[in-house]
């Protein structure tokens, strides 16, 4: 059973910290579009980061804090902890700025969106850190092995 919780916490894991990553390469770009643009790109591009996404990014924590549970490794517990506070970083900062965009069809792009969009895409880059460092933290660690025992010299 621990071969397979550890396995499912470094595959959640990566695939989180990918997600959040996709974030971070396309904020730069982002920056530069118009209100207008901005809002129909997040009403198109994020609908299986938001259905698909949400659930890994549960998965990931719940899995990994499971994990620490089973080990009782401190550095898989500093990892779920990481992922833990992304997911706290993720429903303060993130998930408001979601409830506001996407504004659907026929809205208007709130006098706000700049700060909107600047929050959202650092709660993401908030998140990709915190998942970064989990990651780090659960292969090196699980990268260790215990020195096999030797015999005892007659």
């Amino acid at each position: 059973m621990r071969r397979g919780v550890t396995f499912a916490a470094l595959l959640l894991t990566a695939l989180t910290m990918g997600l959040e990553f996709a974030h971070v390469l396309e904020w730069p770009q982002k920056q530069q579009y118009p209100g207008p643009l901005y809002v129909q790109l997040q009403e198109s591009l994020y609908v299986w980061f938001g259905n698909l996404g949400g659930v890994l990014y549960v998965l990931a924590v719940v899995v990994t804090v499971v994990l620490a549970v089973l080990t009782r490794r401190w550095p898989i517990a500093v990892a779920a902890g990481a992922q833990v506070i992304a997911l706290a970083s993720f429903l303060t900062i993130v998930y408001p700025v979601n409830l506001r965009l996407p504004v659907g069809s026929g809205g208007s792009v709130p006098s706000d969106w700049m700060a909107l969009r600047d929050r959202w895409e650092l709660g993401h880059a908030v998140g990709f850190a915190l998942f970064t460092i989990s990651f780090v933290l659960l292969v090196i660690t699980l990268q260790r092995r215990e020195a096999p025992v030797r015999p005892a010299a007659r």
